[in-house]
């Protein structure tokens, strides 16, 4: 009796132990598992078996492998199309960005599986070619492989990546940069645009790390996709030099003019350089001077002291001194030491 009671529970852990390595429940519910090998934008692509299976609409939930059996949930997207070994996956609810290297599952129902029509005589699963993905890379790892459970060496997630953000500002006012670089690794690769922007500054100037222009310039290109215009700005200054680029006074004006645009008192600034120097496109004085007061209105010290001297000299502008000295007078007192030093030799 006993014997035969045991060999019944051993059938049964078999029977259960076969349904889940083949991922189908009682219920006629069907589980794949896969990994996210690329991503674009909001698009994923995950390998996984059977792929060409895979009805669209098909439920994908992600999970980041924090420890040995052990995982958070990413968020929920969906099957939008198929191709040979992989599924092509659209957002429903993110709860964190997608990264390479995360686990997917897909579920969906036996009974919504693809349909066999007479067009297709052998049976073959129809795939899904309507769209092509010239997938890239996402945010490039900053370090070699991790250990398991470990983005950057910090466990993932702790806390939201705006406390990461306040966390590395801090370290970055005390002048810890190496504390500093890791909460904004943290953030950065949870798509916090703020972050990406200060490891390319960091990388940018060798600030507790060694220096590193390519990987500041792909930074700020992260950060300046979420439109950011601090890096917008850095990149156009990395344009005008050539730094971690092919020197481009073009690009470096577009975007100069775009984070102007945005409200960047630098960039402001910069963008009229170039055309009260001419540099990169045709002198333009009245253009300088709109610019100039743009940066002006937001106090930075060059550029009231700019604004002055096309008032002073006429460029852009009727000559006006008794503006120029109003002008100089605020620079001065913004710590400008051209005006200083014109105002003191009057």
């Amino acid at each position: 009796m006993i014997t035969r009671y045991k060999l019944k529970i051993e059938t049964i852990i078999i029977i259960t132990a076969v349904l889940v390595m083949a991922n189908q429940s009682f219920c006629g519910q069907i589980s794949i598992t896969g990994k996210v090998t690329k991503i674009e934008n909001n698009t994923i692509i995950i390998e996984t078996i059977k792929a060409e299976t895979i009805p669209k609409g098909s439920r994908v939930d992600l999970f980041f492998e924090i420890s040995e059996g052990n995982s958070i949930e990413i968020g929920q997207w969906k099957v939008s199309g198929r191709g040979k070994g992989v599924v092509y996956a659209m957002p429903v609810d993110m709860i964190g960005p997608p990264q390479k290297g995360m686990t997917a599952k897909i579920s969906y129902s036996d009974k919504k599986a693809p349909v066999i029509t007479s067009s297709n005589p052998r049976n073959k699963t129809i795939q899904d070619t309507s769209r092509k993905n010239p997938y890239v890379e996402p945010v490039p790892e900053i370090r070699g492989k991790e250990p398991k459970g470990q983005l950057l060496g910090i466990p993932f997630p702790e806390k939201p990546a705006k406390e990461y953000a306040t966390e590395g500002d801090r370290y970055y006012y005390e002048k810890n940069y190496k504390m500093a670089i890791k909460e904004y690794e943290q953030c950065a690769r949870m798509g916090h645009s703020g972050c990406q922007r200060m490891l390319g500054y960091f990388y940018n100037y060798g600030l507790g790390i060694e220096k590193n222009l390519n990987k500041a310039r792909e930074f700020y290109e992260d950060s300046a996709r979420q439109n950011n215009p601090s890096a917008i700005y850095n990149l156009g200054v990395m344009y005008v030099n050539g730094q971690g680029v092919k020197k481009d006074m073009a690009k470096a004006h577009e975007l100069f003019l775009k984070s102007a645009t945005l409200g960047y008192p630098e960039a402001q600034f910069n963008f009229a350089v170039l055309y009260y120097n001419g540099i990169g496109v045709s002198k333009d004085k009245s253009i300088a001077l709109k610019w100039f007061k743009k940066a002006a209105d937001q106090d930075v010290p060059k550029a009231v002291y700019a604004v002055g001297q096309c008032h002073e000299f006429g460029f852009g502008t009727p000559k006006n001194m008794v503006k120029a000295k109003e002008y100089y007078k605020k620079a001065a007192e913004l710590g400008d030491k051209d005006a200083i030093k014109k105002l003191s030799a009057q």
